[in-house]
Parts: C-alpha cells; sequence; structure tokens
C-alpha cells in the first residue's frame, strides 16, 4: 500500500512538473509600427485603437495623433502584421500604403472624415 502511494505521488508530481515547464515557455511577440496618416482627432485614435484591440494576439495599442502612426505590440503566433493594417482599413483609415474601406469610412463621424 506504502509502495502504490509513493508510485501515485511520483506520478503526480512529474505529470505538474511538465505542465509547469509548458506554462513558462515564451510567447513570441512583436512590436510594430503602422502609418495611420488619416487619424485626425481623438474619435480617430479610439476608433483604430479599438479596431486592433479586437484582434485575439494583439497585446497594446498606443495610436499617436501627433506623429500619424499606430505602434502595436501582438502575439505573432496569433495574428500577423497585415491582419494588424487590414484592421485599420476595415474601420475606415488608410494604413500604410493599404486604402480604407470606403464604406467603413462613410460610417465615421463628420470629425474623423
Amino acid at each position: 500500500m506504502f509502495t502504490k502511494a509513493i508510485c501515485l505521488i511520483a506520478v503526480l508530481l512529474l505529470a505538474g512538473c511538465q505542465g509547469s515547464k509548458q506554462e513558462g515557455q515564451a510567447i513570441a511577440a512583436d512590436e510594430t509600427t503602422i502609418k495611420v496618416e488619416t487619424v485626425r482627432c481623438e474619435m480617430c485614435v479610439t476608433n483604430v485603437s479599438n479596431a486592433l484591440e479586437k484582434l485575439d494576439g494583439v497585446e497594446g495599442v498606443d495610436v499617436s495623433l501627433r506623429d500619424h502612426k499606430a505602434t502595436v505590440k501582438y502575439v505573432t503566433s496569433k495574428v500577423t502584421r497585415d491582419a494588424l493594417v487590414n484592421a485599420i482599413a476595415q474601420a475606415g483609415y488608410n494604413a500604410d500604403s493599404t486604402p480604407r474601406n470606403e464604406e467603413a469610412y462613410r460610417e465615421l463621424p463628420k470629425c474623423c472624415q
């Protein structure tokens, strides 16, 4: 009985060690800057930020009204840079060389057009 208990404890400890190793593995993250020249006001900053933050894998967003750029920290295994650019364009803003979605642009508040 005592031997079975020791074996059970050993198995549980080994299983726990393997699980913690997986949890401790680093997740590859990257940071990129995207030109958003059509950002005109704080509402634009909010709209672009919201569009990016909806994407799974985005860890941080900083949209600069002054510099007309979005700096995004993201997990490369979950989202691509192209997906970030497309999210901005689909929200109605030009992103790098990707043109905005015209229908989304027409739906933006007047201050953003």
